[in-house]
């Protein structure tokens, strides 16, 4: 029987095992920009937002693709397109021309998914109404937390503000969850501090 491990197996040999260095990421004065999408990956897991923000970010993938092109239906048409559903689903088409490994069997599931949001999408346009703003940029200073981003849509009537944040890869969030939403809070924040003042 071998008693001795094995060359290069014992982890307190391994390379860079001690860290690099001890000091803080930000000194006590020094502001935190994020924005609102930042602010959840940080708070869900540090090490991973603090991966990306040092370069570790994945290239986007087709579901990406895809989410961008929603956005941009959305922005393009923001009371809905003249032509109806069908309009939209061909601009699209017309969209996803670009994102690759539409023709696998996978890739034919994400296109009618991708068709299902832009039925939703443009079910609710047509209810809508004229938006008070789309993609409307803020920047609010929140303690040692500077936020930026833009917020899809801002809709209003006499019942109050509606602030619209459009996702296309995930499930709808129960009423629960969206309350403990930091994105949401974050764009709530920037309305309550004035942020989007010039533009409502």
């Amino acid at each position: 029987d071998r008693t001795e491990p094995l060359p290069g197996t014992d982890p307190a040999r391994w390379y860079h095992q001690e860290p690099s260095s001890s000091a803080p990421l930000h000194e006590d004065d020094t502001p935190i920009r994020l924005s609102p999408s930042a602010l959840e990956r940080a708070v869900d897991c540090p090490q991973s937002w603090l991966m990306e923000r040092a370069g570790g970010t994945r290239s986007g993938g087709p579901a990406q693709l895809i989410g961008t092109a929603l956005h941009h239906l959305a922005q393009t048409h923001p009371s809905g397109p003249a032509g109806g559903e069908q309009d939209l689903l061909e601009e699209l088409h017309t969209l996803l021309r670009s994102v690759p490994g539409t023709e696998t069997w996978s890739g034919r599931r994400r296109v009618r998914r991708a068709e299902d949001a832009a039925r939703l999408l443009a079910e609710h346009l047509r209810g809508a109404g004229e938006p008070l703003a789309v993609e409307a940029p803020f920047e609010v200073t929140l303690g040692r937390v500077h936020l930026r981003g833009s917020i899809d849509r801002i809709e209003g009537d006499a019942t109050g503000l509606r602030v619209v944040d459009l996702k296309s890869g995930r499930p709808a969030k129960s009423a629960a969850k969206a309350e403990e939403d930091l994105q949401l809070a974050a764009y709530q924040a920037a309305v309550r501090e004035g942020a989007l003042a010039e533009q409502l």
